[in-house]
């Protein structure tokens, strides 16, 4: 990357292995130094506190997150507990694996197809755009989580529009880096 270059980055779509993160709509920007960063990237054995609580989970992600005080998330087998977050849901052990056929995805679609990136559109050296829903990501404390993105290279501004709607008012919200 050249001096002075723009790069971003926009993650929304369907999980398709355990190397992937819980964060969908999330984003990074670096311009002479990182704005917006993957917190998350810090690789550590695979089992340890750091890698089941934070470097997967939604809270090292530039995402959303609603907190449910009732909300319970699990690692493994349900074999341990793992700190609520607040972030993306982890309701099944398949969060380990990988899809592994086409009829795999087929049969267990709902589990993987956690987000999609609805728009994307540009036009060299005046904007770039992207829409991405995130909703299905989330357990049922979020009715809609969708996150509006537009670069304009020319004076480099950048805009975020998020819009999140927790099924309870009282459900604590935090955009992570975002607002």
């Amino acid at each position: 990357m050249g001096e002075g270059c723009t790069w971003i980055e926009f993650d929304c779509g369907p999980y398709f292995s355990k190397h992937q993160h819980l964060s969908q709509n999330h984003f990074s920007i670096y311009h002479r130094g990182y704005l917006a960063i993957d917190s998350g990237a810090d690789y550590t054995e695979t089992e340890s506190p750091h890698y089941l609580n934070y470097y997967r989970r939604t809270v090292a992600h530039n995402s959303m997150l609603v907190y449910d005080p009732a909300e319970k998330f699990f690692w493994s087998d349900n074999v341990w507990d793992a700190a609520n977050d607040g972030g993306q849901r982890m309701d099944s052990a398949r969060f380990w694996n990988t899809v592994r056929s086409q009829y795999d995805w087929n049969r267990t679609r709902a589990l993987w197809d956690l987000g999609s990136t609805r728009i994307v559109d540009y036009k060299a050296g005046a904007y770039h755009y992207a829409l991405g829903d995130a909703t299905k990501a989330y357990s049922k404390k979020i009715t809609k989580f969708t996150r509006e993105l537009l670069y304009v290279p020319g004076p480099g501004v950048f805009f975020v529009l998020i819009a999140c709607r927790a099924a309870t008012r009282s459900f604590e919200r935090f955009g992570c880096c975002t607002e």
